[in-house]
């Protein structure tokens, strides 16, 4: 899995804005994470791996585990690991 910058893929998203969770639960309460993570899992976007991740930290928060992977990618960048 890699994770992308905003820079990186930012041109495959024209027309698009990007808002926080907290924003689009106002609009729609299925933008909570517990169906935002129901509906990637049932669609097949979640491999047992990532999966495992959601498990670990006992969490259906996207943007915690965004940031847990971004931190993680960053160490292992600084101490040399393959990603």
């Amino acid at each position: 899995m890699k994770l992308h910058t905003w820079s990186d893929i930012a041109s495959d998203f024209k027309d698009t804005l990007v808002v926080g969770n907290g924003a689009s639960i106002a609009v729609d309460s299925r933008f909570a994470y517990k169906s935002l993570y129901a509906e990637a899992r049932d669609a097949g976007f979640l491999n047992d791996q990532v999966d495992d991740v959601f498990e670990h930290f006992e969490t259906n928060d996207f943007e915690f585990i965004l940031s847990a992977l971004s931190n993680a990618n960053e160490v292992n960048r600084i101490l040399d690991i393959d990603e």
